[in-house]
């Protein structure tokens, strides 16, 4: 049995992947966040499956009711849960019917987790294809992390490379912690950028910023650029939600980046 759902590092703070919610469907980008959940959480970290029956009453409702356990025998979301539960071990799972992001957040808020992650249902690695909903709606609306799992160059070496963007805000410094964690405890190398040709940077909040690399693009250009040749990015988030966060920079870059996007919320 995994332990404490709020795992801290000596420094005393909650690891992003303690305690994950997994969004879980029959496509293979579905499989690949799994993945990609299993390979972030930490030792002694939760991981919990969670795969949704959409009904056509929560598909068009305009206030999503509560999603209740799902125990009709035979549906595609049961058949999807139980393909994720043979390619890990040691994960608690749930089959609900509901909406599918209320139904996340939902369970994410149940057990006290710290993260979601889900899939990229992108048709392509072309930068510019627009995302799922479900992560669409995820990256507005969470009130926990979110992580959208693409599929890496070198799938056995994933995360090869950590890319995090700085604007010397704190939420961005946030960012940079939780990289430097991840960094630390995969031991993979951390890469810091800094943009210039967009709204003024925050200089006291980069003083300090070892090894950080400038760009004279916008942010969200450089960031997606650079997203070629890493496996992950981390970007910071104001903790906007519904029309307020639309056109956020890290909503952006997750709809465009080539690579995996962790936005971290406080």
């Amino acid at each position: 049995m995994r332990s404490s759902l709020f795992l801290r590092d000596h420094r005393g703070m909650t690891d992003v992947f303690s305690s994950v919610v997994c969004g879980i469907d029959q496509s293979p980008e579905g499989l690949e966040a799994l993945r990609q959940a299993e390979l972030l959480r930490p030792p002694g970290g939760t991981l919990h499956l969670v795969a949704v029956e959409e009904s056509s009453a929560a598909a068009y409702a305009s206030r999503p009711a509560p999603p209740r356990l799902l125990v009709r025998p035979s549906t595609g979301a049961r058949y999807a849960l139980d393909s994720a539960l043979e390619h890990t071990i040691d994960a608690t799972s749930q089959l609900v019917e509901g909406e599918v992001v209320e139904s996340l957040i939902w369970e994410t808020e149940r057990i006290g987790a710290t993260a979601i992650v889900v899939g990229s249902h992108s048709q392509s690695r072309i930068a510019g294809i627009v995302l799922g909903s479900t992560a669409v709606s995820l990256l507005r609306r969470s009130p926990v992390s979110v992580l959208v799992a693409r599929r890496p160059r070198c799938p056995l070496e994933f995360p090869a490379s950590i890319l995090t963007g700085m604007d010397g805000s704190t939420e961005s410094r946030r960012a940079l912690e939780v990289a430097r964690e991840l960094g630390s405890r995969l031991k993979v190398p951390v890469q810091a950028v800094s943009a210039s040709g967009g709204k003024p940077v925050q200089w006291e909040g980069l003083r300090d910023v070892e090894g950080l690399r400038w760009s004279e693009q916008s942010p969200v250009d450089a960031l997606v650029e650079m997203s070629a040749a890493a496996d992950l990015l981390v970007l910071g988030s104001r903790g906007l939600h519904g029309l307020a966060s639309l056109g956020s920079v890290s909503e952006r870059v997750a709809n465009r980046a080539f690579c995996s996007v962790l936005v971290v919320r406080a």
